[in-house]
């Protein structure tokens, strides 16, 4: 056994732990989904014959206080049904998206951070990106139009939709977790002129 090996519990339900190692600033984890049919999108056919393997790196919540990587060694299955179209396909789990390089977790994890401090700060104290952070933030709050009557603890941050270009102020209802408002600029007067009269903290 590696020195650098250790032992955790994932906590995902579907998937088995291969091994693990810990470095200075990160752990590893490295991961299978148990042995199951693959269910194939095109036709619905069931399939347990593996195409090929990949290796896919995914951000997870952290072990020992440390940033903690998933590495999931995926089946891509061929689907067995003669008259579907669609050749191959790769197992899914509800935890991490086609395509995603971060667990839904640790999204949500980044989520309830942003509710107490700024985006920044939580991008910088989680090694992630303002985007990340900005993003679980936007997926946790629900984004249909709010009563902002009445707000008890209002959110203000910055979030610019492209990369170092224009910024817009964003105002969050903490309590309610739902965005209020987007305005251009990033300015004292994007701040109080946006409120004025439609945003009234309690």
């Amino acid at each position: 056994m590696r020195d650098d090996a250790i032992s955790v519990s994932l906590g995902l339900e579907g998937f088995t732990v291969l091994g693990t190692i810990e470095a200075d600033d990160r752990v590893e984890v490295f991961i299978e989904l148990k042995p199951a049919a693959g269910v194939c999108p095109g036709c619905g056919g069931l399939s347990t014959c593996v195409h090929e393997r990949t290796d896919v790196r995914v951000r997870d919540i952290a072990v020992h206080d440390k940033r903690t990587y998933l590495l999931w060694r995926k089946r891509r299955l061929r689907c067995e049904q003669s008259e579907c179209g669609r050749s191959t396909f790769s197992e899914e789990h509800p935890e991490i998206p086609p395509r995603a390089r971060t667990t839904r977790r640790f999204r949500r994890h980044l989520a309830r951070r942003a509710k107490r401090g700024a985006v920044s700060h939580v991008a910088s104290e989680e090694h992630t990106s303002w985007w990340l952070v900005w993003r679980s933030v936007t997926e946790a709050v629900e984004l249909r139009p709010a009563d902002a009557s009445v707000v008890h603890r209002l959110g203000i941050d910055e979030a610019s939709f492209r990369r170092g270009l224009r910024f817009h102020t964003a105002f969050v209802d903490l309590d309610r977790r739902r965005l209020l408002d987007l305005v251009p600029e990033r300015s004292k007067h994007s701040a109080t002129g946006s409120s004025k009269g439609s945003i009234t903290p309690r």
